[in-house]
């Protein structure tokens, strides 16, 4: 789910976003997240970094476990890359936890495969296994 190299694809996500309206709602939290991989594929990684920020905090506001999730997974993605490691392990963590009080399998998955990147990255091999073992427990 990370970027999208069809423009066309992007263009579909600018319209949805834009007849969603400027309220907040999950939906318009997870367009602007997707759309964000997608700007993050292609040559608007400024735009990226702000929408994806953007879906976070609306997320937040709405109180939507779910659509946070997305939407970290969505930030974690852009801030793929040299740097901000640390904001990285912590979107990982948050993931985890709102994945385990969810119960959604996929979501902690996901969030537990960035985790054991982020703490391959940082060189903590004996977290990463351990982190690992949660994964498979």
């Amino acid at each position: 789910m990370f970027g999208l190299s069809d423009a066309y694809e992007v263009a579909l996500l600018e319209e949805a976003l834009t007849g969603l309206g400027d309220a907040d709602s999950a939906l318009r939290a997870r367009v602007a997240a997707r759309l964000a991989m997608g700007l993050y594929a292609s040559e608007g990684r400024e735009r990226s970094d702000g929408l994806s920020e953007d879906a976070v905090a609306m997320a937040r506001r709405i109180g939507d476990p779910a659509a946070l999730a997305y939407a970290l997974h969505s930030r974690h993605a852009v801030l793929w890359g040299p740097g901000r490691l640390d904001e990285r392990l912590a979107i990982a963590s948050e993931i985890v936890r709102l994945a385990e009080a969810a119960g959604d399998k996929e979501q902690l998955a996901r969030g537990r495969h960035f985790q054991i990147v982020d703490l391959l990255e940082q060189g903590d091999m004996r977290t990463a296994y351990h982190a690992k073992k949660a994964r498979t427990a």
